[in-house]
This record gives structure tokens, sequence and C-alpha cells, in this order.
């Protein structure tokens, strides 16, 4: 017989060790995988049940044996000054993370929500998890706010903040925030939550799924306005490279409207208008994998303007990215998902997030071409003392294909030939190098050893106009 106890902490802290076996444990409300080792636990997990407070709760093993688990109210104290945690790109404060979700700017605030495993280091249990932020750069951790249900798992989406309160969800005159999200379950389907208080809480809509299933294991809903056809647009992925439009007038209620197949790419589309060089107005249509569609709007359908561009230069260390809606200045930046993680066995977290790029569509090479750079947000970050991280900015001119940089004592191969201004940006672990003028974008691991003198040189290239910048540190100490 289970034992129940009333709940009146934020957190269940669950034993759990990467080395033991999955085990699923019932908590009231749900249950979750776990690596449960209550006698050589190698850290802690911590369940937000918050939710559920006042509540009897249990939590309870496969066999029907209660589990050992404690409560906490906060976090530990030494939560983000971990040895290998990323300095300048969010992470989560403990668990898994991957694909960026419902990235928003809404009252007043920045909102990020990930696809987050609270109970261990890898993949499994997907919850979004949330942050926000007043700058883009400093982020504050949340915890989670959408957990699995009789539907699924919560796969990723998007988010939109409803000015007209067209969906009827709004309450006091505060526009909603709509979540549009995935329920992994049998069959995959599309689900909806809403805060009414500025996203302070949500809830799921008591009408789920507001789309049922299409095709395969159809996924990961991105929402916008379109001026175009006076209508919100939904671009959901379907299987294999086919994605599809679908076109609403209350964000409820959806309507196919259109498909369309992107060579070379899968999973979490984005959609969203950008000025052509400052100019003629162009829609992005993006895969996970960062392959692109340039195009407008003919006769009511989204038309190509020729092939598929791409934007990341190497394989899936950065993928599932998707760009904020309700920014002011209508400016699109994106973030994606950091996969450059190495796994540390008894890590407390595992995984990242890129650090905010702006976005802008430049003609190069006589084509519309997306282009990338460290949103202007960075500054803010710059110091001259105890720099966690570095930010460079040169001109390199690349003789041959194995020319590199070597910046603060950390050697980086570059990844282009011939000439380009590029921006870096050095964190643990990791670098990001944008190429801002030719369109390109990278992500390269590295076995950080610490910092060496402030100095920059090359190999088998040359750089000049160099500025290099120390930056703080994102996290509170």
């Amino acid at each position: 017989m289970a034992f129940f106890m009333k709940l009146q902490s934020r957190y269940i802290v669950l034993p759990v060790n990467n080395r033991a076996e999955c085990v699923r444990l019932a908590i009231r409300g749900y249950s979750l995988d776990v690596k449960y080792d209550d006698q050589t636990p190698a850290y802690n997990a911590y369940i937000d049940v918050g939710r559920l407070i006042g509540r009897e709760v249990s939590v309870t093993l496969p066999d029907g044996k209660p589990a050992v688990f404690s409560f906490a109210d906060t976090l530990p104290d030494d939560t983000y000054a971990e040895p290998y945690r990323p300095q300048v790109r969010f992470s989560a404060a403990r668990g898994w993370t991957n694909d960026p979700n419902g990235l928003i700017y809404a009252g007043g605030r920045y909102h990020m929500f990930f696809q987050h495993n609270p109970a261990g280091t890898e993949w499994g249990n997907m919850h979004w998890g949330h942050a926000v932020s007043a700058d883009l750069v400093h982020w504050d951790y949340d915890g989670d706010v959408l957990f699995p249900d009789e539907l699924g798992t919560v796969y990723s989406g998007s988010a939109i903040l409803d000015e007209r309160n067209v969906s009827g969800l709004g309450k006091n005159g505060i526009p909603p925030i709509l979540l549009y999200y995935t329920a992994a379950g049998k069959p995959f389907t599309q689900c909806l939550a809403y805060s009414a208080d500025n996203g302070e809480t949500f809830e799921k809509y008591t009408g789920n799924p507001i789309i049922g299933h299409i095709a395969a294991e159809n996924r990961d809903p991105k929402v916008i306005w379109c001026d175009e056809l006076g209508k919100y647009v939904m671009a959901l992925y379907l299987d294999g490279n086919e994605y599809l439009l679908l076109v609403s007038d209350n964000l409820i209620n959806w309507d196919e409207h259109q498909r369309i197949i992107l060579p070379n790419d899968a999973e979490c589309p984005d959609f969203y208008p950008l000025p052509l060089d400052g100019r003629e107005r162009k829609w992005v249509f993006s895969g996970a994998s960062d392959y692109y569609f340039t195009g407008s709007f003919v006769n009511g359908k989204f038309t190509p303007d020729g092939p598929s561009g791409h934007l990341f230069g190497f394989g899936r260390e950065s993928y599932a990215a998707q760009t904020f809606s309700g920014l002011p200045d209508c400016r699109r930046v994106r973030v994606a998902w950091n996969t450059t993680w190495k796994n540390f066995t008894d890590s407390v977290f595992s995984m990242s997030m890129t650090f905010p790029a702006e976005l802008e569509l430049r003609t190069v090479s006589g084509r519309p071409t997306l282009c990338a750079r460290p949103v202007r947000e960075i500054a803010s970050l710059f110091t001259d003392t105890d720099a966690a991280a570095y930010y460079l900015t040169a001109d390199v001119v690349a003789a041959q294909s194995d020319a590199s940089l070597n910046v603060c004592g950390v050697k980086l191969e570059l990844p282009f030939t011939g000439a380009d201004k590029v921006e870096l940006i050095l964190d643990r672990d990791c670098w990001e190098l944008y190429l801002p003028d030719g369109g390109k974008y990278y992500i390269g691991a590295y076995e950080f050893k610490g910092f060496g003198d402030e100095k920059v040189t090359a190999e088998r290239a040359d750089i000049s106009n160099i500025t290099l910048r120390g930056l703080k540190s994102i996290w509170k100490k």
C-alpha cells in the first residue's frame, strides 16, 4: 500500500545514480523514468511538484513499495556554480535540456521554455521548463510549467501573445500567452496551454487536443500571425522532409492550408518575416537543422525564391532553433539547442542553449541569405576583470583548410577558408563562431582546462582589427 503525506514543499528530492538501472516511479498525477538509487546515490534530482502543494502525495516503486525521498523548498546553494557550467549560455539548473520552446516577449519579459527532464541527465520524461529574462542574456530559471499527462509527454512547440484575445482565454483585460505543444502519446496530437497572468502561471486548455493526428509523429507546432493571409499560421512537422501550414482565425480551430518539402531537414519548423536588405519583406521557413527557404506569398501560398540555404555549417551541434515572437522593433532573435556537451557521468545537469543571435536577411552572392551575429545585449557582459568567457571580433583571412586561431590559450580550427569578418564567443567547453556578413554560423567543443593569457594569434591565417572582450558570467554567484 502506498504511503501518502501532505505536500508542503515545491520539490520532491530523489536519490539518483546515472549508472543505475532506470525504473518507473509513480508520483501522484504522473510517473517518471528515474535512475533511482537510494543506496549509492551520485546526486539528487529535484522534481518540481509545486502545483501539488496541499495535496496528499506518494512516490512509489514499480513493486508498489514507497521510494526513499525528501522535500525541499529551494534548489541547493551551489546551483550554477559547477565547474563545467556554461557561463554565458542558458542551461537548466538540473536535469537534461534540449529544444528551446515557446520563445516570446510578453509582459515586459523574455520567456524561454525548453524541453526538460527533471529526473536525470539523459533524454526522457519531457516537460516544459521555463526561464525568464529582462535583457536576453541573464536568465532566471523558473522550474517546470508543463507536465506529462494522459495525452503523452510534452514535446516541442511555440508561443504567441493573443493581443486581441481571439481565443477568449484572456482575463481582466490581460492578453493571454498561448503555448502550443505536441502531446507525444499514441498518437501524437497538438495541444494548447495558456497563461492569463503574464506568464506567472499556466494551465492546459480543457479542449485538448486542438489538432488530431495527421501523419506519423507529427509535431513541433510554430504559430505566428500572417498579414498576407489575414490569419494565424501554424507550421507543423509531419514526416520525412514534409511540413504542413495550417491557418486559423481564433487560434484554436485550425484548417490545413499548404504542404512544404524542405530537403535535408526535419522537425522543429520556424516561420517568420524579415526584410531583405532592410527593404522588401520576405518570409523564412526553416527546419531543425537550419536549412531554410526564403520566399513570399503568391496567390495565398508560400512560394520559395529558389533552392534552400543553410545557416549552420556543421552537423547537429546546433539544432532545433527557434526565434522569439513579440520582440520590440520587429527584431528576430534565434536560440538553438547546443549539443556540444560532454555528458559527465555524475553531473547534475546536461546540455545548454546557444547564445541568442540576431538574424538579418541580406543579399549575398546574388541570393537572399540568412545572417546571424550575437545580440547587441552581449555588451552588458563586458568586463575588464575576472572574465568567465570571451568575445572576439576580427577580420580573418584563412589561407588554407588547416588554419587556426589561438584565443586565450584555446586552439580553434577555422571552419572556413578565404576572408571574412568573424565574431566569436568562447565559453567553457564550447565556442560559437559567426560570419555575420557571409551567412554562416558554427559551433565547436573543446576540453576546457582554464583560459590562458588574453592573447589572440593565428596559424596559416592573417588576423587584423582584433577586439577581445572579457565576459562576465550570467549566473548569480
